[in-house]
C-alpha cells in the first residue's frame, strides 16, 4: 500500500523545511530519555528540514529518519552534512518502511494528519511492527475536527479531505482530522497500550482562526 501524498513533493520543492523540533517532542523525550546512549531513534516523517532528525542525533540518539518525499530527503541529507550529523535518511512509504522488526526505541511521528483515515490502521501498525517491546511513540498534529478549514476542500472520505479552501492546513494536500475517542480506538487496535491524548487549542491570525491538534504517546 502507498500512502504518501504527492501533493508533499511539489511542497517541498519550494517550502522551507522545519528546523527546530515542536515543544511537545523535546519535553517527551527528555522527561522518558535520561540516558540515550545506545537508544535508537526514528523520525518518521522528517520532511526537508530534518527538524526531530536533527534533534535526536544531537541529543546521542543512533538516529534515522524517513519521508515519502525524495525531495525531503536530500534536502535533509544535505543539512545533515552541513551540521556534520550522523543521520540515517531513507525515503519510503510510512505504510512499508523495509526496517525489521523490533528496531527502534522511540518514534517521532509528524506524518499522521496527512494519511487518510482508511489508512492509518497500515500506518500504526508499521510503527507498533518496528518499535521494541516497552519502546515509546509519539505523534504530533492529528488536527481536531472542527478547525479552520475542517469541511471544506474535497472529501475523499469522512473526515479526510483534501484542497482545502481556508484555515492554516489550506493547499497541504490530504488532511485527516479526529476526536479523541476515533484517536484511542485505532491506536488500540494497532496494539499500543497506555495510550495518551493531549488536546491543544490555540488561535492564528490574531485570533481569527482556531487551530488545534492532538500529541498521542503510547508503549508497545
Amino acid at each position: 500500500m502507498k500512502t504518501f501524498d504527492k501533493t508533499w513533493e511539489q511542497r517541498y520543492r519550494t517550502i522551507p523545511g522545519n528546523k527546530y523540533p515542536v515543544t511537545e517532542v523535546v519535553k517527551f523525550v527528555f522527561r522518558n530519555y535520561k540516558n540515550r546512549e545506545g537508544l535508537t531513534a526514528l523520525d518518521y516523517g522528517c520532511g526537508s528540514g530534518g527538524n526531530h532528525a536533527w534533534f535526536l542525533a544531537r541529543e546521542g540518539f543512533e538516529t534515522f529518519a524517513i519521508d515519502g518525499s525524495e525531495t525531503a530527503i536530500e534536502k535533509a541529507k544535505e543539512r545533515m552534512s552541513i551540521e556534520d550529523l550522523n543521520v540515517n535518511l531513507k525515503c519510503c512509504d510510512a505504510a512499508s518502511t523495509e526496517f525489521e522488526n523490533d528496531k527502534f526505541d522511540v518514534i517521532i511521528d509528524t506524518l499522521t494528519s496527512t494519511v487518510r483515515k482508511s489508512e492509518i490502521d497500515f500506518v500504526l501498525k508499521e510503527c507498533h511492527r518496528i518499535l521494541k517491546n516497552e519502546g515509546r511513540i509519539i505523534s504530533t498534529y492529528m488536527l481536531k475536527k472542527g478547525i479552520a478549514g475542517y469541511g471544506t476542500g474535497v472529501m475523499i472520505e469522512k473526515d479526510t479531505y483534501t484542497d482545502l479552501s481556508e484555515g492554516p492546513y489550506k493547499n497541504a494536500g490530504v488532511v485527516s482530522f479526529w476526536d479523541k475517542s476515533d484517536i484511542i480506538n485505532v491506536w488500540a487496535i494497532a496494539g499500543f497500550r497506555d495510550i495518551c491524548v493531549e488536546e491543544l487549542s490555540f488561535t492564528d491570525d490574531d485570533g481569527k482562526v482556531n487551530n488545534g491538534y492532538y500529541v498521542v504517546s503510547a508503549k508497545k
